[in-house]
């Protein structure tokens, strides 16, 4: 199949739980002239409101053990961020659309997006469950083998591998009920579901065409990425966080 800019974006949804953050991402968009993906208001947990309800988290505060309370508020955050996907797939086979497109407002698209997008994806497998249009080459996913024994892509423009980064990728219709079906089992974004196994087919752009771009010091899960793609790792060992 061949999915122009045009149609992926059509079919398209942004994910954002910040005000200044869509505003940039919709800049972003807009000086390349490109279709705005339809704002999705993703599923947030205040911090405080954890703490208060989960008494291990109590505990964790009272005992000022914050690196640890950060890295489980963390895990909440990226659960939420997951529901939020979720929801989104769910609307996609709801509304019988042959495919969804799912960004995160850090998914900043390269230069000249629409050529290099178009010459990318004018030869998708129909057999694709799901299509990685932007990942994270800094935290690829470490298995045993690189490359994964599924379904090779007949495309020279496609590869077969394990990535981080759930900011822009596309769900197509015939994966939408075992998306959401075992993400019980898989209740994080950028982990099993949209990996590439034996027994589905995942594939990536054989270059990353949105790359993350953080606003410092905004809301993330776990660290913030820079325009030049040096990480900033927040820093959870003595930080109190903010409740």
């Amino acid at each position: 199949m061949r999915l122009t800019t045009e149609e992926i974006l059509h079919n398209s949804f942004v994910v954002t739980i910040d005000n200044e953050r869509i505003s940039i991402f919709n800049e972003w968009f807009s000086k390349q002239n490109l279709l705005l993906p339809h704002k999705f208001v993703g599923y947030e947990m205040d911090d405080s409101y954890l703490v208060g309800q989960f008494q291990t988290l109590i505990k964790l505060k009272q005992k000022e053990n914050f690196a640890i309370l950060n890295n489980e508020l963390n895990i909440f955050h990226a659960l939420a961020n997951n529901a939020s996907h979720w929801s989104i797939v769910q609307l996609a086979m709801f509304n019988e659309m042959p495919f969804v497109t799912i960004f995160e407002d850090d998914a900043k698209p390269v230069e000249n997006l629409k050529e290099r997008l178009d010459n990318l994806c004018y030869d998708i497998p129909d057999e694709t469950d799901v299509l990685r249009l932007g990942y994270t080459t800094h935290f690829k996913r470490i298995t045993k083998q690189e490359v994964i024994d599924s379904a090779v892509p007949h495309s020279d423009n496609l590869i077969v591998k394990n990535f981080s980064g759930s900011h822009a990728y596309i769900v197509f219709s015939k994966y939408y009920e075992r998306f959401i079906a075992e993400n019980k089992h898989s209740p994080r974004c950028d982990f099993d579901k949209i990996n590439p196994t034996s027994d589905k087919n995942v594939f990536a752009l054989k270059e990353s065409l949105f790359n993350q771009v953080n606003l410092i010091n905004r809301s993330v899960i776990s660290s913030w990425k820079r325009e030049d793609g040096s990480i900033i790792r927040k820093n959870n060992k003595t930080q109190k966080p903010l409740l």
